[in-house]
């Protein structure tokens, strides 16, 4: 029905960064159904297509939709009782894909630019009815980030209803009460995940889709991407031998990946077998049960190489991640080998280190079609080299294709004020330790200049550089001398 405004979301997609609150109310999980290229999905309604970085595919688009609605304008539902959830299913579907390509303060200009077309005035009718519905579509996206509600949306559905059909709409009846469906599920997006206990937070990134590869008994086994950035029993459903019906004691037990230097519990942390190549912060990964409030009945007898299975000096010794130390064999980290220097072109520099699992092997999806490294943003790489469309192919380039880059926590990061981390959209739903994903240049080499941002994303927060600019943004918010989202003065 509303196609028209999807549009905007494809002309130019936001690749990392947008403006921090517009994700205070997305979900972890997908985003709702798409139909494939913008075609009528199951129930009736037009959904979204697929976004695409291409100008082309925009104008592609306008011509498939103009032709959709000249086609489909007498088939849309004369009863308003049938057209109201089918507008608001759409709405909601619309807006998950307008978050993902805009901040909220650029929502209204680009709407307003859109809506001052010709084939605009031809879709709504008017170029004046566009802009009021434009204008009420950012109205109700700003209240139900700021409160939670969606009430300013059915009033939109319903001036469509009646500019459209000519017809006064009436409130659809309330089902009896036997047939009332049940209240929707809290949305996980904000609902905080258990990362363990403070004295041993989890490491990793939740909320993440796609697949892990890992070495299971030698062979390659599938798990989720998110895998160890929670406490969640991971191997329940899908370790090997947690399958067909096994009840083996730890299948059921929660666990998470933790830094070994960064926890301080009384049953230590073990050394991950299923990662031995992957690292956080240039340290070994381990994994801790009593984080999570479980206990470990894994180790002792499925992972023969863990250091805590190494009954002597000679064969403790044998292994470079170990140490014997007062009679046992421990990972070196938790022996004092956390002091060892790190590489700050590796791992960014010191008050602002890269966060995430280097090494990992799989990848992760991020938006419809794009699937990425599973280890991105770990590590300062110039990650947009082979990924990001503005980067691939021949010709000219943007300088920020080639500069590295690395995630990094915005609450232990402490640069310059010339030179904050960004919030990402890279990985919209992602959250570390219950934080949005936040990335800098910076970090990985010192003064640089984060042009990415300040080209295509001017009204972000961080390009905001008075008090006063910053507060006339409605998401952000000035602390300490620089506008940030608003999100993170309750997180940090």
């Amino acid at each position: 029905l509303l196609a028209l405004l999807v549009l905007p979301s494809v002309s130019v997609r936001a690749f990392r960064t947008h403006d921090s609150a517009s994700r205070r109310q997305r979900t972890f999980g997908p985003p709702p159904p798409r139909a494939p290229g913008g075609a009528a999905s199951s129930n009736g309604t037009l959904l979204g297509p697929a976004l695409r970085p291409s100008k082309a595919w925009a104008d592609e688009l306008w011509a498939r939709f103009a032709g959709l609605m000249a086609r489909g304008a007498a088939g849309e539902p004369s009863d308003y009782g049938e057209f109201l959830p089918r507008c608001l299913d759409h709405l909601r579907s619309l807006v998950e894909s307008l978050d993902q390509a805009y901040t909220h303060a650029q929502l209204g200009a680009v709407l307003a630019s859109e809506c001052s077309s010709a084939r605009a005035a031809g879709f709504f009718g008017s170029a004046q009815f566009c802009l009021e519905f434009g204008r009420g579509l950012a109205a109700a996206r700003g209240r139900e980030l700021d409160t939670g509600s969606a009430e300013g949306y059915p009033p939109l559905c319903k001036g469509y209803f009646e500019r459209r059909s000519g017809s006064p709409s009436a409130a659809p009846p309330p089902p009896p009460a036997a047939e009332k469906p049940p209240a929707p599920a809290p949305s996980p997006a904000r609902a905080p995940v258990d990362i363990g206990s403070a004295k041993c937070p989890c490491v990793g990134f939740s909320g993440l889709e796609g697949e892990l590869e890992f070495p299971v008994d030698g062979k390659a086994t599938s798990f989720p991407a998110e895998t160890g950035g929670r406490c969640h029993a991971w191997d329940r459903d899908s370790h090997p031998l947690c399958q067909g019906g096994a009840d083996e004691a730890w299948c059921g037990q929660k666990w998470c990946y933790v830094d070994p230097c960064s926890c301080d519990l009384p049953a230590p942390p073990k050394l991950s077998a299923y990662m031995p190549g992957v690292t956080f912060q240039g340290k070994h990964i381990y994994y801790s049960y009593a984080t999570c409030g479980g206990s470990d009945s894994f180790t002792e007898k499925h992972s023969a190489d863990a250091c805590v299975n190494q009954r002597s000096e000679a064969d403790c010794s044998s292994s470079g991640k170990c140490v014997w130390d007062g009679g046992k064999c421990l990972g070196k980290e938790l022996t004092g080998d956390c002091g060892a220097p790190m590489d700050p072109f590796v791992v960014g520099f010191k008050g602002c280190r890269c966060i995430g699992l280097a090494g990992l092997s799989g990848s992760i999806n991020a938006g419809d079609s794009m699937h990425l490294p599973a280890e991105l943003g770990s590590s300062c790489e110039a990650w947009d080299q082979d990924h990001h469309a503005k980067c691939k192919g021949s010709g000219s380039k943007p300088p920020w294709c080639s500069q590295k880059w690395c995630f990094v926590d915005p609450c232990s990061c402490h640069l310059s004020d010339e030179t904050p981390p960004a919030v990402s959209s890279y990985l919209p739903a992602a959250m570390y330790q219950n934080k949005p994903l936040y990335y800098s240049y910076a970090t990985c080499q010192a003064g640089a200049e984060d042009t990415f941002t300040k080209k295509e994303h001017p009204e972000a927060c961080i390009n905001q550089k008075g008090k006063d600019a910053c507060e006339a943004k409605s998401r952000c918010a000035w602390s300490e001398g620089r506008c940030l989202g608003k999100e993170l003065l309750g997180v940090c």
